[in-house]
């Protein structure tokens, strides 16, 4: 049929009439049936006057012999992972009758959706989206009929754990064997990088201790590399220094072989109660270390030879080398193997991202939804599984969620 009907179609063009061949000569010709449509791809990018917008693309395998009317919807169904929730119809301009048309001898058609901004309310969302047309001689791939598309929302009414510490000289959160009762076996990432940058936002109620740790890695062998970030470090002002209502200093220190150290040391300006968005910045071309504070340089200088690649083999969060009664709060920490530019750190401090984005090894976003109780672990949203467990007997209490809280203010 789809033969003889692109036959009639040509003889009819060069104005050739057909001979009578049955009693149906004169009924239409059925439409040839459309195979194999599929959506193809989905990208977002901010909207310029807020929120995303989101590209959906519907295609086929070849090009359409006839316009292709094409319905799509809102369908949770599309998300397979539990921790993520769909966005909701309203929170978009598609409407509930929503349809594509691609065009006789297109092969595809670009949906553009808003998606505006809202509060998330301690979770993740994605845009699901699936093909749903009634037109009966289209057949759809139905392996390709659905896709989600993780969004960077920002991030309001999150929930956030408060940290206290008790034990001296432990850290909480780490990689499964690092810190699990013995240090007989332990697990180690194999991760070479001539850059790499670790973001998170942190508060503390107070800065009257030493050595409140939010973060170390080093190699594998504990030997050649290391970085960590601390507030405190022995930089206590007397209280007649009227700076001292601010209390300590922040505090990073590059180390690359097995003696040379750089310390990066800020000033006494840390208000307590206060969140801060941190960005530990190493570029391995020059060997130049950078820390950033709410999306603004900070603190610079040359922590390594130009060219020096950097192991990362242990990583872990939270930890004080003294009791404290102080807590800290920590949330959105994300590890990646490229050096962010001041405008990438500026543009996504305040709004979660893509766990499948180009060069982000680790995403915890330390949040209810990613905590798992039952074995006391904070789950990597990336597909790398760097799981990080915890050691609760450092606790001087259990954590306690607070919040909602919102990073809009910075």
């Amino acid at each position: 049929m789809k033969k003889y009907f692109l036959f009639f179609a040509a003889a009819a063009a060069l104005g050739m009439v057909a001979p009578a061949c049955g009693d149906d000569d004169d009924s239409p010709a059925a439409p040839s049936a459309v195979e194999g449509l599929y959506i193809s791809s989905v990208v977002d990018a901010p909207a310029a006057s807020g929120g995303i917008d989101v590209t959906l693309t519907v295609a086929l395998p070849v090009a359409a012999e006839r316009d292709v009317v094409v319905g799509v919807k809102i369908d949770p169904t599309a998300i397979t992972d539990s921790y993520y929730q769909a966005v909701a119809l309203d929170k978009t301009d598609l409407g509930s009758d929503a349809t594509v048309t691609i065009a006789k001898g297109a092969t595809s058609v670009d949906k553009k959706i808003h998606v505006s901004d809202f509060d998330v309310n301690d979770r993740k969302y994605a845009l699901a989206i699936a093909i749903s047309s009634t037109d009966a001689s289209i057949t759809v791939d139905s392996e390709k009929s659905k896709i989600s598309r993780i969004l960077g929302l920002p991030l309001s009414k999150v929930s956030v754990p408060n940290f206290r510490m008790g034990k001296s000289g432990n850290v909480l959160f780490a990689m499964p064997g690092q810190y699990a009762g013995t240090d007989s076996v332990k697990s180690v990432w194999d991760i070479k990088t001539t850059d790499y940058t670790v973001e998170f936002w942190a508060k503390l109620d107070y800065y009257n201790s030493q050595n409140f740790q939010i973060l170390n890695m080093y190699d594998a062998a504990w030997t050649n590399y290391e970085c960590f970030f601390r507030f405190g470090d022995a930089n206590q002002l007397p209280q007649s220094d009227a700076r001292a209502v601010n209390g300590r200093r922040c505090y990073v220190n590059w180390k690359v072989g097995a003696t040379g150290s750089v310390n990066l040391t800020g000033d006494y300006d840390l208000i307590a109660s206060e969140w801060n968005h941190w960005a530990v910045v190493y570029t391995g071309a020059d060997g130049v270390a950078t820390l950033y504070k709410n999306g603004t340089e900070y603190l610079t200088d040359a922590a390594a030879e130009p060219g020096t690649e950097w192991e990362i083999g242990m990583f872990s969060l939270v930890g004080s080398h003294q009791r404290t009664n102080d807590s800290m709060y920590l949330s959105e920490v994300r590890l990646w193997t490229k050096a962010l530019t001041a405008e990438e750190i500026s543009a996504n401090k305040n709004r979660s991202v893509d766990p499948q984005s180009a060069d982000l090894e680790g995403y915890w976003p330390l949040d209810r939804a990613s905590y798992s109780e039952a074995d006391k672990t904070f789950r990597d949203l990336t597909s790398n599984g760097h799981t990080l467990y915890g050691r609760w007997g450092t606790l001087l209490s259990p954590f306690v969620w607070t919040g909602p809280h919102s990073f809009q203010q910075q």
